[in-house]
């Protein structure tokens, strides 16, 4: 099977060096090192391809939440068609999915 079935696309701040680092060991056991970067203690990641570990990435960053850490974490499969987003703000992490249909229903009237 190839091709693009998901996309992930993440920001965090400030983000710690240690969850930085179990991030990355993390990414680095899947052979995703590369979709990780880091400016300061602001994390992104960006990716797009068949598999994508978001429930391990999202249970790692709420092992780590502390008062300050803002962001947010989407996954969307485009198999399945669905958007997760995993917010974190307030020393909480939140899930939400909602279908793409809905997303993009939702830009199209904010023109």
């Amino acid at each position: 099977m190839s091709g693009i079935l998901v996309k992930a696309y993440a920001s965090f701040q400030p983000v710690s060096d240690v969850l930085y680092e179990s991030l990355r060991q993390l990414l680095v056991d899947w052979h995703l090192e590369q979709v990780l970067s880091r400016q300061g203690d602001h994390l992104r990641i960006s990716h797009e391809g068949v598999y994508f570990p978001a429930v391990e990435v999202a249970r790692l960053i709420n092992d780590f939440l502390d008062d300050k850490i803002e962001g947010k974490l989407d996954y969307i499969d485009l198999e399945n068609w669905h958007l997760h987003r995993y917010s974190v703000s307030s020393r909480k992490l939140v899930y939400r999915k909602v279908s793409l249909d809905i997303v993009l229903d939702s830009c199209a009237h904010s023109k």
